[in-house]
């Protein structure tokens, strides 16, 4: 849980940031009877997002860090993605469940399509291990990935739909066929099927 404590701490900033002080709102017939949709659409964004970041940003070094181990006792370097894709996985459930409580509370229901959640998690496991797997192979030829990829990846979730909402991004047909194109927006709004939509 204390793990998960620092993504519901920036959950909240941005909630404030994105709906009070830059009025980010959903359209009016979006949201007819659903009860804070945008923050809940919003945490959808946020817990996949969050579980892939944490992946990357700390998987792309992970083989660099552990040499020692690797050499002394011939440790099979693949295993460290996959540990920390893992962990991520965890807080994403732990993520999952405190949302799924707020939809309890806030709808008196649990979410309808609950029976996919084992396959989204499946999915987004083998997507962040793919990439985890390439960014900690480059990494060890060329360092500088492992200092670029922090920025790239943070450049990337305002590519993501994690504050915009797929089936009404944008005005812009730009920004509308970049979010078509990122293979996160489908998985984003996968979650936001079960959940709120």
């Amino acid at each position: 849980l204390s793990a998960t404590m620092p993504d519901l701490a920036s959950a909240l900033v941005y909630y404030v940031v994105f709906n009070e002080f830059l009025m980010a709102r959903v359209p009016i017939k979006v949201i007819e009877g659903v009860q804070g949709y945008f923050p809940l659409a919003m945490f959808c964004g946020l817990v996949p997002w969050m579980a892939i970041s944490d992946s990357l940003a700390r998987g792309a070094g992970c083989v660099i860090e552990n040499g020692s181990l690797i050499k002394k006792f011939a440790f099979p370097s693949e295993l460290l993605p996959a540990y920390l894709v893992g962990v991520s996985l965890v807080n994403t459930l732990i993520g999952f469940g405190l949302l799924g409580t707020a939809v309890f509370i806030l709808h008196g229901e649990l979410p309808h399509h609950a029976g996919i959640i084992p396959l989204l998690l499946v999915l987004q496991a083998a997507f962040t291990l793919g990439l985890s797997y390439f960014f900690a192979g480059a990494t060890v030829f060329v360092r500088d990935v492992g200092h670029m990829l922090p920025m790239a990846v943070n450049f990337w979730m305002f590519l993501s739909p994690v504050f915009f909402f797929g089936k009404f991004p944008t005005s812009s047909p730009l920004l509308a066929g970049i979010f078509r194109w990122n293979p996160v927006t489908y998985l984003i709004e996968a979650w936001r099927s079960v959940f709120v939509d």
